[in-house]
């Protein structure tokens, strides 16, 4: 991934770590004033012409956001957004410290198990 000099309300990239990066986006961990937070940068799409690129990175970062927010009025635990940054389509939210589901499945009792499904129904009502 090319960087760019860091033109973001909040994030200077030479000073965040890079936790992932994804198909649409990056994610990175960094401290800002005394907190430790996450943003979440979408990736320009070089196949896509620029206008309609910029138009649906922006769409997507505010809608993003919107879900998560419903989302944690509904009672689902999700990181809280702390600020959508339009102009640079980068969402900043609350870091949660904790394991990946993934590294934890493959370990876990029947007892965890049976709970993380019937946490599942969570998910499933941020993704309806």
């Amino acid at each position: 991934m090319e960087r760019a000099e860091p033109r973001s309300l909040i994030m200077d990239e030479r000073k965040a770590q890079l936790i992932k990066v994804g198909a649409e986006a990056a994610l990175f961990r960094l401290d800002w004033n005394g907190f430790s937070i996450v943003a979440k940068k979408r990736i320009a799409k070089t196949y896509r012409h620029p206008a309609l690129d910029l138009k649906i990175r922006s769409a997507r970062t505010t809608h993003e956001a919107k879900l998560m927010h419903t989302a944690k009025t509904l009672g689902v635990p999700c990181p809280t957004i702390l600020l959508v940054d339009r102009s640079e389509n980068t969402l900043y939210m609350e870091h949660i410290r904790g394991r990946q589901l993934k590294t934890i499945i493959p370990e876990a009792s029947t007892s965890v198990l049976r709970k993380l499904r019937q946490d599942g129904g969570q998910v499933c009502r941020i993704d309806a």
